[in-house]
């Protein structure tokens, strides 16, 4: 078993965050760049945060990550150490900065961002990307446009 584990995670460096997130009982898929999870949970920031964290090990560039429930969302970008949020119902990016030992994980875990610390901007959606997102991004081949069209299409 071990040397089965070890071959699939040589063909797939993901499998093994995959399998820690479906074993929670979420859907965990790829396109373009950008990771949907999906589930049934209450609060999306706990979520995103331990998807961000464990995905974007295997991504030096950075990594796009949306949780998704019902009806609520959260998004994260992620490229040690800056992390960008964007939570709804607020149209707002908030970047933060998350150096070691701190991880996305344990910073929103709690799922209330008052209680996060490390936030080092803010900006409303209409004013673009932060500087942060744009680098991501550039690595990823996703345009801030297709991004925001793809977050905010409730059926991707």
């Amino acid at each position: 078993m071990d040397r089965l584990i070890t071959l699939a995670q040589e063909h797939d460096p993901y499998a093994e965050a995959i399998e820690g997130l479906t074993a929670a009982g979420w859907s965990v898929a790829c396109e373009d760049g950008l990771w949907e999870i999906t589930g049934s949970f209450g609060n999306p920031l706990p979520v995103v945060a331990k998807a961000a964290e464990r995905l974007g090990r295997h991504h030096a560039d950075g990594v796009l990550v949306r949780a998704r429930s019902k009806n609520r969302w959260a998004f994260m970008a992620w490229s040690d150490p800056y992390l960008v949020l964007l939570n709804p119902p607020a149209r707002v990016w908030f970047t933060y900065q998350v150096r070691p030992p701190a991880t996305p994980e344990s910073r929103f875990s709690g799922g209330d961002l008052s209680a996060v610390p490390g936030r080092v901007s803010s900006a409303p959606l209409q004013k673009g990307p932060p500087e942060a997102l744009m680098k991501i991004l550039a690595e990823t081949g996703l345009t801030y446009p297709e991004l925001v069209s793809r977050l905010f299409t409730l059926n991707t």
